[in-house]
This record gives structure tokens, sequence and C-alpha cells, in this order.
């Protein structure tokens, strides 16, 4: 079932517009947090204006661009129709003359195609074209899928209804096996974690975290390291996971402070306290020790001087 999008959309955004601000927040951050607030009818321009626009240029483009996608996809913010339209239209203007332009762009296609963790969708891209056209994209797609998927993936595609022989071949693993790919692999606790972070799915981050609690430290580390522009919401969510992590307040005070800048330490000191994770005793005795690095101390004194846990 596809997770659905509830966030109040911009009228006035373009395709265009949305694309933009998408690659600046893909560039600029390892843990990018967007956010696709155009009209749901704008949505295919946008799948196809921004493959159209990255499928010639460098490997690095194309990589943001499926990153991209995938996150979108990921959070409900396309969906599997969206998808499917937006590289339909874009699958037309990629013909014989494309190719002798680009002689990788069907590899290209199906890197972009990885966005797409949805079998069905995947194969009635691709169902319309010439049988080499079709093995290339589609071998392609598992590759790329290959370096980031979970088994779920693998296990998707074995049980997906494809007729294999318009792919010259039996099933799923003589496809990988003729096409020389390998088997997708299973993310680790840490690279699952990475994944939600950036998805904000803040059920799947807690129910990592408490499945692997000999972990709580380096997860936690993780967790306030992904949030490092000090974006409140996304503190708001985190702050009763982060909180079950350490040993201690003071133990989660000092942690804070060895994996956030300033601004950032702020933002989770006030959360912290707002939700009652935290107690002001544990702010003040922090702010008074000796141990703790200046800027953050001033940072602690801060937050001492306002009582709603808000700036």
């Amino acid at each position: 079932m596809e997770k659905k999008s509830t966030l109040k959309i911009d009228e006035n955004l373009s395709a265009n517009d949305a694309i933009r601000d998408a690659v600046d927040a893909f560039t600029n951050s390892d843990t990018p947090v967007f956010d696709l607030l155009i009209r749901e009818n704008e949505k295919k321009k946008f799948v196809k204006l921004i493959l159209s626009g990255n499928v010639e240029r460098k490997q690095a483009d194309r990589q943001r661009t499926t990153d991209i996608l995938y996150h979108l996809h990921q959070k409900g913010q396309l969906s599997n129709n969206q998808m499917l339209h937006g590289f339909s239209e874009f699958r037309d203007t990629c013909d014989e003359d494309f190719l002798l332009d680009c002689p990788k762009g069907d590899e290209y296609i199906g890197e972009f195609l990885s966005a797409v963790v949805d079998p069905p969708t995947v194969i009635a891209v691709i169902k319309d074209l010439s049988t080499s056209r079709r093995i290339t994209i589609f071998a392609s797609c598992l590759r790329a899928a290959s370096t980031r998927a979970t088994e779920d993936v693998s296990k998707a595609y074995s049980k997906a209804r494809i007729d294999w022989v318009t792919l010259e071949a039996s099933d799923f693993k003589d496809f990988c096996k003729k096409n020389k790919i390998a088997p997708l692999k299973e993310l680790s606790e840490s690279e699952k974690l990475h994944s939600a972070i950036l998805e904000r799915n803040f059920d799947e981050i807690r129910s990592i975290c408490e499945s692997n609690a000999s972990k709580s430290k380096e997860f936690l580390s993780q967790i306030v390291s992904s949030v490092p522009d000090a974006i409140r919401q996304d503190i708001d969510g985190l702050v009763s996971i982060v909180k079950k992590l350490a040993d201690s307040e003071k133990d989660l005070i000092n942690r804070l402070e060895k994996a956030t800048e300033k601004e950032a330490f702020t933002m989770w000191l006030l959360s912290l306290l707002q939700h009652k994770h935290i107690s002001r005793e544990s702010i003040q005795n922090y702010s008074t020790s000796l141990l703790s690095k200046s800027g953050h101390k001033d940072a602690a004194n801060q937050v001492l001087r306002f009582k709603n846990g808000r700036l």
C-alpha cells in the first residue's frame, strides 16, 4: 500500500521550481529535508522534467535525480501512477536518435527506474520497448537497486507476476544470472536507520532502535547528527526516541554536545524540555559544569530562560 501525503501544497509552485528546490536540498546536505509541495496534476510533469534534464548529464547528477525520486516515492509524495506517467512520457522521448546521441541511454533509464520500488510500475514503463531495450533497462534497474535495496525488494521481484519470457529468462534468479546482477543485498541496521531518518519515518526509527539495544549509543549519535540544520519539527519527532537511548539525562546532554553545533544543541534542549524528557535541573547542572563547552553552556543558559520550551 502506498503512503499518503497530507502536505499543504503551494499553488504557485511549478514543476521547474520544485526541481530547483529539490536539487538544492540534495546538493547541500547528506541528510536532505525536502517535500514536494506542487499540485497533484504537476507531479508527473515534475518526474518527466527532472529525468529529461539529467539523463545526459554527469553520473553525480543522475544519481542525485534517482535519490530525489526514490526519496519522494518512499515518502508517498509521488505515487506509482505519477511515476508511471512521468517515466512513460520521458521514455517516449528516448527514441533511436536519442540512443545515437547517448549510447548508454537505456542504462541510465534503468538507473532512474531503480527509484521505483514497485515491479508492476517498472515493467509497465518498459513493456512497449524492443526486447533488447527491455532487458538492458531492467538489468540496469536491478543493478542500481542492488546497491541500496533490501531483501524485501528482491522478494518483491521474485514474487511479481512478470512475463520473464519477454526478458529472455525463466524467472528472477535466471534473469540476474544471465545479466550478471549481484543478489540484492540486505541493509545493515545502521543503513536501515539512515534510510528511515531520510524518510522521517519515526515509527521505523523507533522500531530499529528498540530491536538493537546494544547499539543504542551508536544510534543516538547517528540520529542526532542527522539533523544538523536544527529543524525543530524533526527534532520534536525524535526526542522521545533519543531519550531512551541514553543512560541518563546527563549522558544525553553530553552526547548532544559532542554531536551538535550550538544552534542544533539549543533546539534539542528546548524540545527535550518542552516534552518533559529532561529536567531544568539537568540543564542547570550542565551549564555550571567546568567540563562543558563554553558555547554550548551559553545555549543551555539561553534555554533555561524560556519557560515554555520555545524561542
